[in-house]
Order: structure tokens, then sequence, then C-alpha cells
């Protein structure tokens, strides 16, 4: 019924179970995964967290109430963006917190319309509400 990639997608699979045999994380780096509550390609929640020593799962809810962005929303999320890019160089520059800007995104935004918002973002300086949330990243 499904392709032999699908079948190893499905929760309980072989290769699932040899992939995460010895645990979903290795010694040494540090781990972070964002995830919403509104994924529409993963939709069980508690598969979207990562465990393991020097985790720290973020759901983008908890740091904009108002952004119910998608799955496939997030790579064009300016919130994601802004969380990312602390993450990718803040963070790894010693930081202990950032400032992530809050947009909100209704429910349903279409890619398309992201990409057109984000470009736009590019040109006239990306908006937000004005309040940043300060996100500890400590482990």
């Amino acid at each position: 019924m499904f392709s032999p990639a699908l079948q190893d997608l499905l929760v309980g699979s072989r290769f699932q179970a040899e992939l995460n045999g010895a645990g979903e994380t290795v010694p040494g780096p540090a781990y972070v995964t964002v995830s919403t509550r509104f994924d529409e390609m993963t939709w069980r929640s508690d598969l979207q967290p990562i465990r393991g020593r020097r985790t720290r799962n973020i759901v983008l809810q908890d740091l904009c109430r108002e952004n119910l962005g998608r799955h496939m929303h997030m790579p064009r999320n300016p919130t994601v963006v802004t969380l990312i890019k602390y993450l990718l160089v803040d963070w790894q520059a010693g930081g202990g917190e950032g400032e992530i800007y809050r947009v909100p995104v209704p429910l349903g935004a279409s890619v398309a319309a992201a990409v057109v918002e984000t470009d736009r973002g590019k040109v006239q300086g990306v908006p937000h509400d004005g309040q940043g949330v300060i996100y500890d990243t400590q482990f």
C-alpha cells in the first residue's frame, strides 16, 4: 500500500527502530527543534520534540501566540527566521538569550502569501509588533 520510503517513516517501523536504537542524540553537539502546533506534516505533537542531553524544543506558539504558521510556512515565517538567525549566530557566539520578534501569522496562511509578505518585509523592513520575546537557550 505504501512505498518503501513511506513505510520507513511510519511510527514503529524497523528503519525508525534502528535509526533511534541508540537514542536520538550523540554526545557533544547541542540540539534544537522548532515546531508548531499547526503542523500539517507531523500531526502528532509527541513526535516533534527531540529527547536527550543538551536538547531544546521550541514551540512557535510559545514564543508568539498569534503566530499560527504551519510546517510548510516555517522557512518563510518571520518569527522562525529571526529565531534561527539568533541560534546560528548569537547563541553560537556565546550569548545565552536573545530577542525574538513576534510576527502574527494567520491560521492557514499560504506559502505563496508568505513569500510575498517576506519579500515585502525585505524591502520595507521586517514587520513585527515591536515587542521582542527573550528566549533563554542555556542548557
